[in-house]
């Protein structure tokens, strides 16, 4: 239970800050075998039909949750998924280099 403040007011809550990590939709490398290419991770490949689609989903689902903050990697499959859901939040993505392999 809150306890009052001197003035008789409840003391303002913290809101509870919540991270979602998200894997970009499917892109034509993950078709094919992944014994022929090792590096794949660093690669900058786009999402395929199906990886589009995947993210309009996402952000489907995001649109309910509301994030604040999308933070993305600089390769185009991660960009373009975050993209996607923050076209339903109302947010902007913050491309970040760093961000890639989390």
């Amino acid at each position: 239970m809150d306890q009052l403040q001197p003035d008789g007011t409840i003391p303002e809550q913290k809101a509870e800050k919540v991270i979602y990590v998200v894997r970009h939709g499917k892109t034509k490398m993950n078709d094919s075998d992944p014994s022929k290419d090792r590096i794949r991770g660093w690669k900058d490949v786009s999402l395929n039909e199906e990886g589009h689609k995947e993210a309009e989903r996402l952000g489907e689902v995001f649109k309910d949750i509301k994030p604040t903050h999308i933070f993305s990697s600089n390769l185009s499959r991660t960009e373009d998924t975050a993209e996607e859901i923050a076209k339903h939040c109302d947010c902007k993505v913050r491309s970040e280099e760093h961000t890639s392999e989390l």
